[in-house]
């Protein structure tokens, strides 16, 4: 068998994991971090964030990675098919650079939403990630 072959299978297949275990993340990081609910006050919120901290962290690194994989399977599929130069390429290249932007600043307001310094700072938080769903909806 040629090597050549044996490495592009091997890519393929690794490939595919990983766009494979990506969504995997991101469905556990809805499951583990499911948020507090709609309408608390923001003693509730500070409340909330003291006894889910460690949920709320393990869902934003869950959901920072498991995009990262995605892309990876994204721009794989690119580089497979030869269109790193062409603009459906490009247009992945974009998308993808959108995709992580958005799941980075959701992920900042998560974290800050732990906060409770200012007072206000769950609250704000919490409306801030509300209006990044709305944008990219």
């Amino acid at each position: 068998m040629d090597k050549s072959f044996i490495s592009r299978r091997s890519f393929c297949i690794l490939s595919g994991l990983s766009g494979v275990a990506g969504v995997v993340l991101i469905m556990l990081s809805f499951i583990i971090n499911s948020g507090p609910p709609p309408g608390t006050t923001t003693a509730e919120l500070i409340k909330f964030g003291q006894q889910n901290y460690a949920k709320v962290l393990w869902g934003a690194w869950l959901q920072a990675v498991g995009p990262v994989l995605i892309v990876l399977f994204a721009f794989a599929l690119v580089h497979l098919v030869g269109a790193t130069q062409r603009l459906a390429g490009w247009m992945t290249f974009f998308g993808a650079t959108i995709l992580m932007a958005v799941s980075l600043v959701e992920i900042t307001f998560y974290i800050s939403a732990l906060s409770s310094d200012p007072a206000l700072m769950p609250s704000i938080s919490l409306k801030l990630i509300s209006a990044v769903h709305t944008f990219t909806s």
